[in-house]
């Protein structure tokens, strides 16, 4: 599979006919209460935003882009990223993540302007001692020395989204 380039960037070269009619439709507004941490606060469902996470072969670090995500928010050791255009994007913050309640990752970014989440394959197979299967329709997170399966992900449009850890 080969990375973006910049040559292969839409925003630099423009978009194709397809592309209209693959953008999601005008929503309602519609907020709703989360409780993260003890904390309430309001959340836009319309925003173009995503509490999902994305395994992300392509990215050094794991990213996000909601700093109440971090069990502590610190100085980064990066200050920037690049994007597969060559843009050079800020680092506002880093810090540890409890991923989804259970499975602690280190030196997570924390990056205003993503949409995703995005898990980056390499650290979370470092950090946790694990690989990850990728099937065509699903892949599997799998501790290396129990075998046990920590972690699930599907397929959707080319991109696999985490579905759970167990």
């Amino acid at each position: 599979m080969k990375k973006p380039t910049k040559e292969t960037c839409f925003k630099i070269v423009g978009y194709p006919e397809w592309w209209k009619d693959s953008k999601p439709k005008n929503r309602k507004v519609a907020t709703a209460a989360v409780t993260h941490r003890g904390e309430k606060r309001e959340k836009d469902t319309s925003s173009r935003k995503s509490d999902q996470w994305i395994f992300y072969c392509g990215a050094t670090d794991t990213m996000i882009h909601d700093p109440l995500d971090f069990d502590s928010l610190s100085t980064p050791v990066k200050t920037h990223i690049e994007t597969a255009s060559g843009e050079l994007i800020a680092v506002q913050g880093g810090g540890s993540i409890v991923f989804l309640e259970k499975l602690k990752l280190k030196s997570c970014l924390y990056v205003h302007v993503l949409s995703s989440k995005l898990l980056s394959v390499s650290q979370v197979t470092k950090e946790l001692n694990c690989v990850v299967l990728m099937f065509s329709n699903f892949c599997i997170l799998q501790d290396i020395l129990t075998k046990e399966i920590i972690g699930r992900g599907t397929e959707r449009e080319g991109l696999y989204y985490v579905d759970e850890v167990v």
